[in-house]
C-alpha cells in the first residue's frame, strides 16, 4: 500500500511540474502545436483537371525544351481541399517533337508539366501530362499527307491535364 501511495505522489508530481493534463492540472498548459506552414496534405496521382493552352503550339515549330502553359478554368480540388484555384498557371516543356519522316507516319508531340503558380504566387511542384485517350500524353497525327500530318493545339483551346505523380502540397 505504501508503495501505490509513493508511485501516485510521484505521478502526480510529474504532471503539476509538466505542465500536462493529468488529474486538474492546468489546461493552460503549453503543448507543441503544429505550424501552419509546416502543414501539408496529399492527393495521389490520377487527378484531372480543366485547363485552357495560353499560347498555341504547333508540331511544325515547336522545338522540344520550349515553355508552355495552361490557364486552369476550375479550382483544382481533392476531398474538398483547393489545391489551387481557378486562374492559376500549370507551366511545363515540350519533351519530345518527333515530325513524321521517313520510316514513320506519324508526328507525336508530348509536353510535360512541372509547377502550377497559384494565384498567390505559391509554387507547387508537379508531374503532370495532357490527357489522351492511352493516357500516355502523346498527341498523335497520323496522315499519308504531309499537309495534315502535324500537331496543332490552338491558343485557348480546352485541354484536360492529368496528374500521373502524387501532388504534396505545403501550407505557404
Amino acid at each position: 500500500m505504501q508503495n501505490k501511495n509513493i508511485i501516485l505522489s510521484i505521478f502526480a508530481i510529474l504532471c503539476l511540474s509538466s505542465g500536462s493534463f493529468c488529474f486538474g492540472a492546468s489546461t493552460s498548459a503549453k503543448l507543441p502545436q503544429i505550424r501552419e506552414s509546416n502543414s501539408y496534405f496529399y492527393a495521389p496521382a490520377g487527378i484531372v483537371c480543366n485547363a485552357v493552352l495560353s499560347e498555341s503550339v504547333h508540331s511544325t515549330s515547336a522545338v522540344v525544351g520550349q515553355n508552355v502553359s495552361v490557364i486552369l478554368i476550375d479550382d483544382l480540388k481533392y476531398k474538398g481541399k483547393v489545391i489551387a484555384t481557378s486562374g492559376s498557371t500549370i507551366s511545363g516543356t515540350i519533351t519530345q517533337n518527333k515530325i513524321a519522316g521517313k520510316g514513320s507516319s506519324q508526328t507525336k508531340l508530348k509536353i510535360r508539366f512541372t509547377t502550377i503558380r497559384t494565384l498567390y504566387n505559391n509554387v507547387i511542384p508537379i508531374s503532370a501530362i495532357i490527357l489522351t485517350g492511352d493516357k500516355s500524353g502523346y498527341i498523335i497525327a497520323n496522315s499519308n499527307k504531309e499537309a495534315e500530318n502535324s500537331v496543332m493545339l490552338a491558343a485557348n483551346s480546352k485541354i484536360n491535364i492529368l496528374f500521373d505523380q502524387p501532388i504534396t502540397v505545403t501550407a505557404q
